[in-house]
């Protein structure tokens, strides 16, 4: 097993052992996310928990349907825990989130979550935000025109 494989089996059993059996569990998107999800479902099926996940990208929902998990909508009520990615982290630990297509989406869950949990792993770390030439923006639509 390498070293990063290390890492994310000990951190997704980290981020699993909070989760109780029935909880609703906000998902990210991204390679992230896409890595701790299968080991946090191995980590609780040993313990015989499950959980509901809701994904926030189409990447992670076809991760979360690989592993056979319950998967829930973005408006599943009592969201008790968000994991994401962040795109960008600096030495005061302010960081970017949103350089992925679900922005708006990670954005909900957070803000609905009880408790969030944001990884990074050194190549996210920079000396000043920004410094990749990364804007985050968010769209959505508002209404529909009318013929």
């Amino acid at each position: 097993m390498s070293n990063q494989s290390t890492h994310t089996e000990s951190l997704g059993r980290e981020l699993a052992a909070g989760i109780r059996n029935g909880d609703t569990v906000g998902l990210g998107s991204g390679s992230t996310v896409a890595r701790l999800l299968p080991a946090m479902v191995s980590a609780m099926r040993e313990k015989g928990v499950e959980a509901t996940w809701v994904p926030t990208s189409l990447q992670i929902q076809a991760v979360a349907q690989e592993l056979k998990v319950r998967v829930g909508p973005l408006t599943s009520p009592d969201i008790v825990k968000v994991v994401d990615g962040a795109d960008q982290v600096d030495s005061k630990l302010n960081l970017i989130k949103g350089g992925g297509g679900a922005l708006l989406k990670e954005k909900i869950l957070l803000g609905s979550a009880r408790n969030s949990a944001i990884v990074a792993d050194e190549k996210k770390f920079v000396e000043k935000l920004h410094s990749m030439h990364m804007n985050p923006v968010k769209r959505r639509l508002l209404s529909h025109p009318r013929d």
